[in-house]
């Protein structure tokens, strides 16, 4: 939608108030840079001689604003005296001023020198900052040529956000001609006039749901509406968002209660955006109710608006009064979306929906509910009421909001909770059922606690209704077997890692891992750090469709109790193995394992490095076949960076005893330079734990010895070993002095090869430090470096 001639004229007036303080401060700052227009000329040479610059992009842009700056620096230089004059008398008289485009322009050449700029603050990247300055240009521009071209509402909220942004971080002083107050009332003025709409088209009348205010989800919605409206006028909104959770936790009551929060809103002039329609649509087929004479559960069929992705298409474009897909794209309205119970569809119908989601224009979001994790810009996943408070003051308020007639002890509301695992619709069937006398707590849960029970079964089948089948065969297509992987986390009886199932199911880590990530989207299982865990409805399902007969569940329990027992005898092992070597001690103790898994993986790995060395002088290439194929399982269990660290040390062997028959020169370098690249990521990232430890320093100074002696990649090594001297710097021992020895060597190369002073005095630094030491010969032998480094005598500095 474009801006209206009303609103382009308080526009107009906003922009150009605030170009008076931009210019304004953009001038006071590079007046007080320099003197004379001589530094100013001066400093832009530098620049351009060095092509090196402070500004944000290195590019010809800047390069070609250099030879004009440059050129004209006089006259630009005059102009900002001027203006900063105009500032300090806070008056202005007959004189020129640098144009928008100029003063942009500073701001991309003298970008760090801005201090209250350069921080970015409120922007996603560089690029978001540069992009919101250049518009704020063309459409100051724009407006100064009435009727000369359209503004579209997306462009003047940017410029809007943008001149926000830049008023809070000017001092007040810069703002002589028109006063921050005035503008950000101005502002205001604005906005509340292009919200003050009401929707031009809906469908909500046609709903499938009627429309009930959420209970004890205000968190949720206060969610829902910082991502898809926006906490301020100029916050990032999603494109798409998803509610999802399984059957019965509330995502259609929490959805229509958000959409009628926000018309609301925005009738009532409060709301930040404007919405031009809400459409709604619904493949929600069934609901689970109760029986009001007996209190049982069952399935009532209903009407859906939705079974394909042309349903849904036709249905925008009639509501809409449009035609095809191209007049939505062009229309220039802001609308949203919203599409219940998607994990209904077909697959095909799903991807086809997705796909046309991205094809239109970020000013129609999107919002989704779904049993299932989708691919979303946004996820919100909703759950039951597992905290008792929480669920307490659920079933309190339910009850005094619908005026219901129920009295429940602390007793009572323990074993409701209890039975239906928090679950809203459960909760909700069950108030209802007692209000209306049908039933009674414990009859409610006798009911949905026995398995065998028609209510637990019609339960059950609605919560995870087509989940299970849909997820398997999905698996299946893919030639996974899910089935065993399910009933082994389901009577494991406790959290269980990929690891554990793995090794029961005899199936590979990769697989496993794939399939107990697409179970988790589908919520079957629930995951917690490395962890997995049954859904406790899902293994509810389970137990009553998936679970084999005695004899076969008796054999899987019974090959669960032998890996427990030997995981057991392994971790004891390991406890006498840490006391008995001083090693794998100090292993453990700097590189801090987060789980047993990790623990008995780096016990392995530990050993494997003999194993290797001992094949490697064998030749025998079958053994490390073997060995780098149980390896490569250990890496797929765990991330743990000693795993990929100990990798890169036994790929060493390999280089030191020149055996290439397995892996080639070419192949082992670049693994190597993988492995410790990769351990150093998840230092400083997932295991920051480690960072600053003596095994950090450790994993920094070999990779620059690597990078030295078999990549010679002269500067990579000089920042690793740097990185390493400062993290043992306070130490005084054999590793200290090597570390220095080595950047001796690599700042000696790196003169001759460069000719840079810089680092011909890093050498004479590291060769005084070493030398004015004391230190024991056994150490590090002083005599025998100053004899080494006599042929480098002409580079020392007396």
């Amino acid at each position: 939608m474009y801006v209206s001639t009303s609103l382009t004229y308080q526009l107009d007036k906003i922009v150009k108030s605030f170009e008076v303080a931009l210019r304004s401060y953009l001038s006071d700052k590079i007046s007080t840079m320099f003197n004379t227009e001589d530094e100013l000329k001066s400093y832009l040479e530098d620049l351009q001689l060095k092509q090196e610059s402070s500004s944000i992009v290195l590019s010809g842009r800047i390069e070609n604003l250099l030879k004009t700056f440059v050129k004209d620096y006089n006259k630009i230089y005059n102009l900002l005296k001027d203006v900063s004059n105009s500032t300090i008398e806070q008056d202005y008289d007959d004189k020129d001023v640098p144009y928008v485009s100029q003063l942009i322009n500073i701001i991309m050449l003298f970008f760090t020198e801005l201090d209250e700029m350069n921080t970015l603050e409120d922007y996603d990247n560089v690029e978001e900052f540069i992009y919101k300055c250049s518009l704020y240009n063309r459409i100051r521009n724009d407006l100064s040529h009435p009727a000369s071209r359209k503004i579209l509402r997306t462009e003047s909220s940017h410029v809007l956000t943008f001149i926000i942004r830049t008023i809070k971080i000017l001092d007040d002083k810069y703002f002589w001609y028109s006063n921050k107050n005035d503008i950000e009332k101005d502002i205001d003025k604005y906005y509340k006039e292009e919200n003050n709409k009401t929707l031009k088209f809906d469908n909500l009348r046609n709903m499938n749901v009627t429309h009930q205010k959420t209970i004890c989800r205000e968190k949720e919605l206060e969610k829902l509406k910082d991502l898809i409206v926006g906490t301020t006028e100029y916050a990032r909104v999603s494109g798409s968002t998803v509610v999802y959770g399984y059957g019965g936790v509330g995502k259609t009551a929490l959805i229509v209660d958000f959409i009628y929060n926000i018309i609301k809103e925005q009738q009532s002039g409060e709301s930040i955006n404007s919405y031009d329609f809400i459409l709604f649509f619904s493949s929600k087929d069934e609901r689970l109710n109760t029986q009001k004479t007996t209190g049982e559960y069952y399935i009532d069929e209903m009407s859906s608006d939705i079974h394909k992705f042309s349903d849904i298409l036709e249905q925008i474009l009639s509501n809409l009064g449009m035609q095809t897909i191209e007049d939505l794209q062009q229309s220039r309205m802001n609308g949203l979306i919203v599409i219940d119970n998607i994990e209904n569809l077909k697959e095909d119908e799903k991807q086809q929906i997705f796909s046309f989601m991205r094809k239109i224009p970020r000013e129609i979001q999107f919002l989704i509910t779904s049993r299932n994790e989708e691919p979303c810009e946004e996820k919100i996943h909703l759950s039951e009421f597992k905290d008792y408070n929480k669920g307490k003051d659920f079933i309190e308020n339910y009850i005094y909001t619908n005026n219901f007639s129920i009295e429940l002890l602390e007793n009572d509301i323990n074993i409701l909770l209890n039975c239906t695992k928090g679950n809203t619709l459960l909760l909700v069937q069950s108030l209802i059922s007692l209000n209306e006398k049908s039933t009674s707590v414990l009859e409610i849960s006798n009911d949905l606690n026995n398995y065998e029970s028609t209510s637990f079964e019609k339960v059950v089948s609605f919560m995870y209704k087509n989940t299970f089948d849909n997820a398997i065969l999905e698996l299946e297509k893919k030639g996974l077997q899910a089935k065993n992987i399910i009933l082994i986390a389901t009577l494991y009886d406790e959290k269980i890692d990929l690891y554990a199932l793995s090794n029961l199911s005899n199936i590979s880590l990769n697989d496993v891992r794939e399939v107990a990530n697409s179970l988790t989207s589908k919520l079957i299982f629930n995951k917690t750090n490395e962890f997995y865990t049954v859904n406790e409805f899902a293994s509810r399902f389970i137990f009553i469709s998936l679970m084999p007969n005695d004899r076969e569940k008796d054999k899987i329990e019974d090959e669960i109790e032998k890996y427990k027992d030997n995981l057991k005898t392994k971790l004891n092992h390991l406890e006498q193995m840490k006391d008995s070597n001083s090693k794998i001690k100090s292993i453990f103790t700097d590189w801090k394992p987060g789980s047993y898994v990790d623990t008995i993986v780096i016990a392995e790995v530990f050993n494997m490095y003999n194993k290797f060395r001992d094949a490697v002088f064998r030749k025998d290439s079958n053994k490390i076949k073997e060995l780098l194929l149980e390896y490569s399982k250990y890496e797929y269990t765990t991330k743990h960076p000693y795993i990929r660290f100990q990798k890169a040390r036994i790929l060493h062997i390999f280089l030191d005893n020149k055996y290439h028959s397995v892996l080639s020169e070419k192949e082992v370098l670049l693994e190597i330079k993988r492995c410790f690249e990769d351990t150093l990521e998840s230092i400083n990232t997932s295991y920051s734990y480690i960072k600053n430890t003596e095994s950090h320093a450790a994993v920094l100074f070999l990779f620059g010895l690597f990078s030295h002696k078999n990549l010679q990649d002269l500067p990579q090594a000089i920042r690793l070993l740097e990185n390493a001297y400062n993290l043992q710097s306070k130490n005084n021992d054999r590793k200290h002095y090597l570390v220095l020895n080595e950047l001796s060597i690599l700042y000696v190369k790196m003169y001759y090869k460069t000719e840079d002073t810089y680092y011909k005095n890093e050498f004479n630094n590291v060769y005084k430090t070493i030398i004015n030491s004391t230190v024991e010969k056994h150490v590090f032998d002083i005599e025998i470096y100053i004899k080494l480094n006599s042929r480098n005598s002409k580079l020392l500095i007396k």
